[in-house]
This record gives C-alpha cells, sequence and structure tokens, in this order.
C-alpha cells in the first residue's frame, strides 16, 4: 500500500531518523501539506484551544519527546476559562 503511493519515497521513508523527517518523508505527503512546516501548523491544537467551550483538562508531561514543552500554548489555555492545564515532571508522550 505504502509502496503504491506514487507521493512517498519508501526509501526515504525507511531511512529516516527522526519524526520531523518521518513526517516531512510520510505524513505531510500522504495528508496533503506541501510542506512538513505546514502540516504541523494546521494540525497544531493551539489553533482551537480558544473555541473550546467545553471544562477540558490539557495534560501535559514535562519530558514528552513529542510534543515539547515549547510548543505548548500556555497563553492560550490560560486564557480560555473552559481549559486548565496541568504539567508532570515525568510520563514521556503516552505516559
Amino acid at each position: 500500500m505504502l509502496a503504491k503511493n506514487p507521493l512517498v519515497n519508501v526509501e526515504r521513508v525507511r531511512k529516516t531518523k527522526y519524526i520531523r523527517d518521518f513526517d516531512q518523508e510520510f505524513t505531510a505527503k500522504v495528508t496533503g501539506y506541501e510542506t512538513v512546516g505546514i502540516y504541523y501548523r494546521k494540525a497544531s491544537s493551539v489553533n482551537k484551544i480558544l473555541d473550546i467551550k467545553t471544562p477540558t483538562l490539557v495534560l501535559q508531561a514535562l519530558d514528552d519527546p513529542i510534543t515539547n514543552v515549547e510548543g505548548v500554548p500556555f497563553e492560550e489555555i490560560e486564557y480560555n476559562e473552559f481549559s486548565i492545564l496541568a504539567t508532570t515532571g515525568a510520563g514521556g508522550h503516552l505516559g
């Protein structure tokens, strides 16, 4: 299936070492984004935080290697009265 997708170079995907490289070679292409940067901006929850109208707990591990703490939308979460952020020192990406 992957090998049949004309947008994907399977060998380049296999050689990726970092998540950003994988997203550039695979994820952005198969989801229709021109670049990985555009994919990250469009897929980011930061654009939706202010639209939340249901009480929401946002949980973030400070050692998460995927969603690095520098990318956490602290200001948007704090500004929205329906969201609250809880951070943990450890937990990684999936606990």
